[in-house]
């Protein structure tokens, strides 16, 4: 963990692995488990998408009302995504706040560490408790890892049936912002 980068006030509550990381809620974490971070716990999903939640600290979105076709956030809602997802506003996490957005840009692993690669599929819980069944294969993600990450704040989103996947839409972007090694680079 990069001691230095306060952890947002409501992420600071929720439980920590080993590392000191706290754990984002839509982490699955099986009793008695060390969590998998790159397993996403479909009911906690669920929940971060239809009671408008941030996907890591689960506090819900100030200012949020639904409509028709989705939900809007008077705050705006994050999303963090590689070029692709700037570009189509796809994306299988949940929104997130704009202080865990910020936090997680700059420590998580996959996003601030050039050289971290996270193992991808069910090879990856071979040797634990995680049922087929509770890991998911989104098909329309990318499998490699991009060179820069985007942070973007939506006012919104709605849930998409895309190629057999559910992902959530964010809606037209207010701002965009891209970063690298977590560190701000436009």
């Amino acid at each position: 963990m990069i001691p230095s980068i306060k952890i947002p006030t409501y992420l600071a509550r929720r439980p920590r692995d080993a590392r000191g990381y706290p754990i984002p809620y839509v982490v699955q974490q099986p009793r008695g488990e060390a969590p998998r971070f790159p397993v996403v716990d479909l009911d906690a999903w669920r929940v971060c998408v239809t009671q408008r939640r941030c996907a890591l600290c689960a506090r819900e979105f100030r200012g949020a009302i639904s409509t028709i076709d989705g939900c809007l956030i008077t705050e705006g809602v994050y999303f963090i995504g590689g070029p692709i997802c700037a570009d189509n506003r796809l994306f299988f996490d949940p929104a997130m706040c704009e202080a865990c957005a910020r936090y997680a840009i700059r420590v998580c692993p996959y996003l601030a560490l050039p050289s971290y690669n996270r193992t991808r599929g069910p090879e990856a819980f071979e040797g634990t408790r995680h049922a087929p069944s509770q890991v998911v294969e989104v098909a329309s993600a990318s499998v490699k890892r991009p060179a820069r990450f985007m942070l973007g704040r939506a006012p919104g989103y709605t849930v998409r049936h895309i190629n057999g996947d559910k992902l959530v839409l964010a809606r037209p972007w207010l701002e965009l912002e891209w970063w690298a090694c977590g560190e701000r680079v436009e």
